[in-house]
């Protein structure tokens, strides 16, 4: 499912009884915001509308958002699509949902950030610990 249209239809389908009404009184916005999701016009939710659309909707916010992980989900399960990230828990000491808040292409930004600085680290012990080996 490549768009957040697809993906609301998908979830909207899994919750019997749900509207598109009930949708937009669970994110506390009005029916025309809801409709322009379900319709392709709008294409991407974030923050707060993502959190709450996703808890309505008993989905993974971050499937919700970019069709990536499982569809099944809350926020600790959030990056299934990358395992290692889930095994021990989230382990970042900023609280999961102020990390969710922020719009999907900051996320991105930081996840990218932040494997780039582990992949220098790893680089340069690497070669730290060669060097060491060879002295």
């Amino acid at each position: 499912m490549n768009t957040l249209a697809e993906r609301l239809k998908h979830a909207l389908s899994r919750n019997p009884g749900m509207t598109q009404l009930e949708l937009a009184k669970a994110c506390e916005v009005k029916a025309p915001s809801v409709a322009d999701w379900m319709s392709g016009r709008t294409k991407k939710i974030e923050g707060a509308n993502l959190l709450l659309a996703a808890k309505a909707l008993n989905v993974n916010p971050w499937w919700l958002a970019t069709g990536k992980g499982l569809v099944d989900g809350d926020m600790k399960t959030i990056f299934l699509d990358a395992p290692q990230k889930v095994s021990g828990g989230w382990p970042f000491t900023v609280a999961i949902d102020l990390f969710l808040s922020l719009p999907v292409d900051e996320r991105e930004r930081l996840d990218e950030d932040l494997t780039h600085a582990v992949e220098r680290w790893h680089t340069k012990n690497h070669m730290k610990s060669k060097r060491a080996g060879q002295g």
